[in-house]
């Protein structure tokens, strides 16, 4: 099996919910060749299982859809998991990240970056102003890389 990355991306949703696929659709905007020391990848939700890979991480973004808050938004997340949730349909990111230091003694910088959404019906076609916040976040996701190289 290869090292890990220092850096994980990881694109959250669904893409058969509309805007839900925001997340995925900044992953697919991003050019994994560009970044070698990168890992980017697409899931549906978080799970309790990440908390094992995150411990390996120096960095761990996360970029899903929201339902509400600005129209883009990337935030480092901290440690501090009270109110966090780990359910069947939900893991919050400090939780994971959280779990990650308690199982394995170490925990990567989480940074969330969110695409508020419009719509989450279904459908695989992105709203017309989820589309433009995903191409604003891809540049922000890709400016956070830079400053990191």
């Amino acid at each position: 099996m290869n090292a890990p990355t220092s850096t994980l991306i990881v694109g959250i949703g669904n893409p058969a919910r509309g805007d839900d696929g925001a997340g995925w659709a900044v992953v697919d905007r991003l050019d994994p060749g560009r970044w070698p020391d990168v890992e980017i990848r697409c899931q549906q939700q978080l799970q309790i299982e990440d908390a094992a890979d995150w411990s390996l991480r120096r960095r761990v973004i996360v970029i899903d859809a929201s339902l509400d808050g600005p129209p883009v938004q990337c935030r480092r997340v901290g440690l501090d998991a009270s109110g966090a949730e780990i359910g069947t349909h939900r893991a919050d990111p400090r939780a994971i990240a959280a779990l990650s230091r308690t199982l394995w003694g170490d925990s990567p910088e989480v940074i969330l970056c969110t695409v508020r959404g419009e719509s989450f019906g279904f459908a695989t076609e992105l709203s017309a102003p989820v589309h433009h916040r995903v191409d604003q976040l891809a540049g922000e996701v890709l400016d956070l890389l830079r400053s990191a190289s």
